[in-house]
């Protein structure tokens, strides 16, 4: 038996567990459909069993290069059971699953078997590039001169797409190319559906939520530089509030982690982002096109849109300095390693810790408690109570978000009604902040009606959340929520 060897090196090695089982699980299964069209012999499972297991040991120590650390650990620390030539072999696999970087990596033996055997590696590392084990291959059909991978991905989208940019070494190894087909699921009752499960810790459901939104961001970093269209910025921003949200959770039940440091550290980079959108919307609500035609001769007008542009591209070009810098790129490290490692090391420490269901019905079940305690932000009214109440409503239909999948109808209910309750609140903020700029007096440019729909605008939307906020409060939610948990 070679897993408690395995298991005592990825322990030692602080290793994430969950993902290198399920690329494990995903190399074997297309190892054993595809090896004999291939012309692989089946003694050389052992040998990606144990590198497949082993691919991420060297990531705690060398986050970059982690495949050539994660070689010399293999090298020097020895797998039990395998001779030192087939501990050479695991290492060179290894670290060929980072294939550019280890062209130039000392000390590699890469023979025929080590590519076959990496390729396989390399292949379904991509089938879970979200690290939330949410690709199932649904058929493998191989023959030449193509291997057809049909694959169901549950939550991320993106899992096929990496797979088949790293199907490069198969490619070039076998005689059969290997295509990933993908299938999404067809309808999500909520947005976390295919993320988190019944099975589920408090500590890996977390998990999963951290790994979602951290790949969220990943994929809207580009678009957000570019400024190719403003949902890249939107998404990227609700992202890593959702990230913050889940760290607050998180710190809730285990204080001793680093969570509460991490969520600190993005509270700025969530204000700068914040600020972009907010002189993005000011923008747009000034240039509308019926305040611009009735201003069109107003050359005082004009000169403060066009000042209010170049704020604009000013924002744009520091949140492109911020995406580019050292301390971003720090920071989504830091993120990585949090949920790779640090939250991998938490589970193993609380083997026993409680059922990321329980805890969600838990919490569902006395979020009328909690509600009830920001009743006097709704009395006092004020711009600054108002946006008080936002937050909490925010963060709330979060939690109502990522509990979704495992506390059921409820759960989706209460999301769908702070969604709304936010929505409307967030009007009323945009439209305070607008009342602000015209209060200060600085603008004389500003045209008298102006104001006075901003006003009635601000109006609306208070109509609106009155009528959302009586929803929120309905007796048959209210109930269903309270006895969620018996």
């Amino acid at each position: 038996m070679i897993r408690p060897a395995l298991d005592r090196l990825c322990t030692l090695n602080h290793n994430e567990t969950p993902h290198s089982l399920y690329v494990t699980r995903l190399a074997l299964a297309l190892f054993d459909e595809t090896a004999s069209v291939l012309g692989i012999s089946r003694r050389n499972r052992r040998l990606l069993e144990a590198a497949c297991r082993l691919h991420d040991i060297g990531y705690h120590a060398d986050r970059q290069n982690h495949a050539t650390k994660g070689a010399e650990i293999i090298r020097k620390k020895k797998i039990q059971g395998f001779t030192d030539n087939q501990c050479d072999t695991v290492a060179s696999i290894v670290a060929l699953h980072q294939y550019a970087k280890a062209q130039s990596a000392p000390n590699l033996r890469i023979t025929k078997r080590v590519k076959e055997l990496a390729a396989f590696l390399r292949v379904a590392d991509g089938l879970d590039h979200s690290h939330m084990q949410d690709a199932l291959v649904c058929s493998i059909e191989c023959a030449q001169p193509e291997c057809r991978v049909v694959v169901l991905q549950q939550w991320y989208d993106g899992n096929c797409d990496r797979a088949n940019a790293k199907a490069d070494l198969w490619n070039e190894v076998f005689p059969a190319k290997i295509i990933f087909h993908a299938e999404n699921l067809s309808k999500r009752k909520s947005l976390f559906d295919g993320a988190v499960r019944l099975s589920d810790t408090i500590i890996t459901g977390i998990q999963r939520v951290l790994f979602s939104q951290y790949r969220t961001i990943l994929d809207n970093q580009k678009g957000a530089f570019e400024g190719t269209g403003p949902e890249f910025l939107h998404d990227l921003r609700v992202a890593l509030r959702r990230y913050r949200a889940a760290l607050q959770l998180l710190s809730r039940f285990f204080p001793e982690t680093r969570a509460p440091q991490l969520n600190e550290m993005l509270r700025g980079y969530s204000n700068t982002m914040g600020q972009v959108r907010d002189a993005d919307v000011w923008f747009d609500f000034l240039t509308k096109k019926k305040l611009i035609a009735r201003r069109k001769d107003n050359d005082q007008w004009l000169r403060y849109i066009h000042s209010l542009e170049e704020q604009k591209s000013q924002g744009h070009e520091r949140l492109q300095q911020l995406l580019v810098s050292a301390e971003w790129k720090s920071m989504l490290g830091q993120m990585a390693y949090f949920n790779r490692i640090e939250l991998s090391e938490l589970s193993r420490k609380h083997t026993t810790a409680a059922g990321y269901r329980d805890i969600g019905l838990s919490r569902l079940a006395s979020f009328y408690k909690r509600l009830k305690k920001k009743s006097y932000l709704i009395k006092s009214g004020t711009p600054d109570a108002m946006h008080k109440l936002r937050k909490f409503c925010r963060r709330e239909r979060y939690y109502a978000e990522f509990f979704a999948p495992v506390a059921g109808k409820p759960a989706r209910k209460l999301y769908r009604r702070l969604h709304a309750i936010t929505s409307a609140l967030g009007k009323v903020h945009d439209m305070d902040v607008a009342l602000e700029r015209f209060a200060s007096g600085d603008h004389a440019a500003f045209p008298a009606e102006l104001e006075k729909e901003t006003g009635n605008n601000r109006s609306k939307a208070v109509a609106e959340f009155k009528k959302a906020w009586k929803l929120l409060n309905d007796k048959k939610l209210k109930h269903e929520c309270s006895h969620m948990v018996r």
